[in-house]
């Protein structure tokens, strides 16, 4: 059995300028956890499948992406979980919400997802500090981010399945949403 998890990647700008936060904040507050993946937000949360299935996922997630719109993401400052997360929070979106809800459906139809591997609380947003991030350095940073203002747009066009190599997650895959007509 094989780990995986689907995501939305920004643009290159985007997730350079969210990587040097990361890197700011693993110098002054000693988080490198976050540094670990690229700048996505998780639209599927890891969950286990076996290797031979990895054509069948490949091609219900092209299916999938088949019948979706690519839409507009907006960046709406800074946000935390508890006192172990820093994250960039997105601007509210029902078109994003909608895709969480049926891609949910549609993997569970078809991969029968079990109930630990599904997200009913679907929160997106772009991890900035996590897991090692000390309880002594959290409220600094928290501070330091909190009032800023963050106010990024682009365009999420594609969904990317990643899979883990026992070590770190490996791109593994992308699935172009249909462009917007200009109807």
């Amino acid at each position: 059995m094989s780990l995986y998890f689907i995501a939305i990647l920004p643009p290159e700008t985007l997730s350079q300028s969210i990587r040097e936060l990361k890197l700011e904040l693993a110098k002054k507050y000693h988080s490198r956890h976050a540094l670990k993946l690229p700048a996505h937000l998780t639209l599927q949360i890891p969950f286990k499948m076996a290797e031979a299935k990895e054509e069948k996922l490949k091609k219900l997630l092209e299916d999938f992406t088949s019948q979706q719109q690519a839409f507009e993401v907006e960046t709406d400052g800074f946000g935390r979980f508890s006192g172990k997360v820093l994250f960039i929070a997105i601007a509210k979106n029902a078109v994003l919400q909608e895709l969480h809800r049926k891609l949910q459906k549609h993997l569970d139809r078809s991969l029968h997802l079990k109930e630990y591997e599904k997200s009913n609380n679907f929160h997106p947003h772009f991890t900035l500090a996590t897991r090692d991030l000390s309880s002594k350095n959290f409220e600094p940073s928290w501070k330091e981010l909190k009032d800023q203002e963050l106010k990024k747009t682009f365009t999420a066009d594609s969904l990317v399945l990643f899979k883990h190599n026992a070590k770190t997650w490996d791109w593994f895959g992308e699935f172009f949403l249909n462009k917007p007509s200009d109807a």
